[in-house]
């Protein structure tokens, strides 16, 4: 899983990944319905997040842009 490839790599460089700014987008029309944990602390789910300035939503939806 991808979450376990960014622990090892955590480990190895000793990076902290800080859970509380994570969030979980689910692509697609198949929902998953699992929780996922950073550090210990359980991941925030999200129909959408911002990254360097673009909006990505769970449909990969470009109107969603302002």
């Amino acid at each position: 899983m991808l979450l376990d490839i960014c622990g090892s790599y955590r480990n190895k460089w000793r990076i902290k990944f800080n859970p509380y700014k994570t969030k979980v987008v689910n692509f697609g029309t198949q929902l998953f319905k699992s929780v996922f944990h950073l550090n210990g602390s359980e991941l925030e789910e999200a129909n959408q997040l911002e990254y360097l300035g673009f909006i990505i939503d769970s449909n990969l939806d470009l109107n969603t842009q302002a």
